[in-house]
């Protein structure tokens, strides 16, 4: 660096540091703005600031924040000291904040290892920089209609940005995501077909119908949903890579995960079994199995630990169940999957459905333009496979989403309108119900635990 740069940088440095240590005196989380403050001194921030020497990340459209939590909860029982962003952002100012946050007034790094979370749309702009040694890769799907909205878009953007000498764990039955293997040292995790599993071919949302190098239709012997599957195309002869990780489940029910890495057999025990899970766990398994670790030891650790209860929760209160389900915004693909899965729990019984998952309900932004479009890409037709007595719906676009409850088929007379997502709560008949679930979004994780609070306290005052 040149006198004036380094004198920029390191500006940046001390600046944005200072406003970390006066954010957590007012007791706030310093997960953005110090980024911000550092970035916009010093646009070039993360390639003069000193980075760890081992670096993990993780992308992907779905469970990156889970496949995240995971990686940190086994380090942590090793007592490692990671840099991280498990709290904050996972776009270019909230890495920097991490990263910052992890490095001295000198500019050494406090840490020789780092787990990030990456947005994979923002990859563009922090790979150049924090050159990842491992990445994983969980799964690539429609997102977002205003950032994510087509797949091909994400595949170009990563294809261009990964670092040639980055190790790449990559779902292999994900014909999107094995994309950017290319010419990168790679391992391919895989979840094999379970027995019991019922593989939907009825879904409205499925981008790989079309072969992504030759635009040939393709052929699927297997499809589990949208398009996770065996594929392959007729004319290009593109189809799933060899697995080094095979992951297998005897049952949808079981809590015994069994993964195959080059012909040894390793079983974790996992608290919640699902098919998520089950792709989550193969893919934190196959970053260490890349890293060369004791797998031995890194099954025992994976078998302790727990999934984010911001992700899913279940507790009986009284005769009522209450579940907690994680419904990302503005995501089809992410919320067809939470419908598909409330078919597979009968035993729930009647379902009182609250949504709140509306990015601007929770604020008072009445006025924001929320693009709703996902809605209509949504299976929401799959609830009518459930025993739905009530749908609770609050907030500005409660219209928007009856309107979509109706087209999907669902009984009008079930629906209960509210106008805001705390008066769901209220409103909810609990003599109709025996499971409530709370679909919350990334948005507003603490109100959706703030309102599952308000509901435990109301079974407690009037279930006998």
């Amino acid at each position: 660096m040149n006198t004036i740069t380094k004198i920029r940088f390191f500006m940046a440095l001390w600046i944005s540091k200072s406003v970390v240590i006066l954010m957590k005196l007012l007791k706030r989380n310093a997960t953005h703005f110090p980024g911000d403050v550092a970035l916009k001194i010093d646009p070039q921030f993360l390639k003069h600031i000193s980075s760890p020497k081992k670096i993990i990340m993780i992308t992907g459209t779905n469970g990156k924040t889970s496949v995240t939590n995971m990686v940190l909860d086994v380090f942590a029982l090793d007592k490692t000291p990671v840099i991280h962003n498990a709290l904050g952002s996972n776009i270019l100012q909230g890495i920097a904040s991490s990263i910052l946050t992890g490095t001295t007034f000198l500019n050494k790094s406090k840490h020789d290892l780092a787990v990030l979370e990456v947005d994979e749309r923002s990859s563009r702009l922090i790979m150049p920089y924090l050159k990842p040694d491992y990445l994983i890769v969980n799964n690539l799907f429609r997102d977002s209609y205003r950032r994510n909205a087509h797949v091909e878009f994400i595949i170009k953007i990563l294809q261009n940005t990964i670092p040639s000498s980055t190790h790449v764990i990559v779902n292999g039955d994900d014909m999107f995501a094995t994309q950017v293997i290319q010419n990168r040292k790679h391992t391919i995790f895989s979840l094999q077909p379970i027995s019991d599993e019922v593989t939907r071919h009825d879904s409205r949302i499925h981008d790989g119908q079309i072969c992504p190098r030759c635009f040939h239709p393709m052929t699927f012997s297997f499809v589990r949903y949208h398009h996770l599957s065996h594929f392959m195309c007729p004319q290009c002869e593109l189809q799933n890579p060899p697995s080094d990780v095979v992951a297998m489940l005897t049952s949808l029910k079981s809590h015994q995960l069994h993964l195959n890495v080059h012909q040894k057999l390793y079983v974790i025990e996992r608290p919640q079994p699902s098919v998520n899970d089950a792709y989550n766990t193969a893919a934190v398994f196959g970053l260490f199995a890349a890293m060369g670790d004791d797998l031995d030891h890194r099954a025992q650790q994976l078998s302790t630990i727990k999934t984010v209860s911001s992700r899913f929760s279940e507790m009986m209160v009284k005769n009522k169940r209450i579940v907690g389900l994680l419904a990302k915004d503005q995501n089809p693909v992410a919320n067809s999957r939470l419908c598909d899965f409330l078919t597979t729990q009968p035993h729930w019984g009647r379902l009182g459905l609250c949504f709140m998952n509306e990015v601007h309900a929770h604020e008072d932004h009445p006025h924001e333009v929320e693009n709703m479009a996902y809605l209509y890409d949504t299976d929401f037709e799959y609830l009518n496979e459930c025993q739905v007595t009530q749908f609770m719906l609050g907030g500005h676009r409660r219209f928007e989403f009856r309107s979509r409850l109706l087209l999907a088929g669902c009984d009008p007379q079930s629906m209960v309108m509210v106008k805001t997502e705390d008066d769901e709560i209220d409103a909810i008949d609990l003599n109709k119900v025996d499971t409530i679930v709370l679909m919350y979004s990334t948005k507003n994780i603490p109100e959706g635990l703030m309102l599952r609070e308000k509901l435990i306290a109301r079974i407690n005052k009037e279930v006998i």
